[in-house]
């Protein structure tokens, strides 16, 4: 078995989308090294190494960091709520608003556009 995008499209932005989170937290790792940056590291390069392999798992992969994402993201808009509005740092909650967009974004992605076919039937197609 292995995982297929319908859309090149759609794997081209879910490629970059992984690949500019991954960069990102390596560049944090550099900079101000921490055990819990390993996390993110691990599941984004797990993912990368699912596409670049045409895993089977690649989809369920991107799903788990999509709840990740979501539930990080709304946990974050959470406390920021109960904060107060009038305290609250825009900046962070538009940072947070983009998280949990690109969160749902890949869910459905990953849902619709991610395929899963029988080594067999990608001889045969191609």
């Amino acid at each position: 078995m292995k995982s297929r995008f319908r859309q090149p499209i759609y794997e081209l932005l879910t490629v970059t989308i992984v690949t500019g989170f991954l960069i990102v937290n390596l560049v944090r790792l550099v900079t101000n090294p921490t055990l819990v940056q390993l996390f993110p590291i691990a599941l984004q390069s797990t993912i990368m190494i699912f596409y670049l392999l045409k895993h089977k798992y690649l989809a369920i992969s991107i799903k788990v960091w999509s709840v990740l994402f979501v539930v990080g993201a709304s946990l974050t808009i959470i406390a920021l709520a109960l904060g107060g509005f009038s305290e609250m740092d825009y900046s962070k909650f538009l940072w947070v608003a983009v998280d949990l967009i690109v969160g749902v974004v890949l869910w459905l992605i990953a849902s619709s556009e991610i395929e899963t076919i029988a080594i067999t039937d990608l001889i045969n197609r191609e």
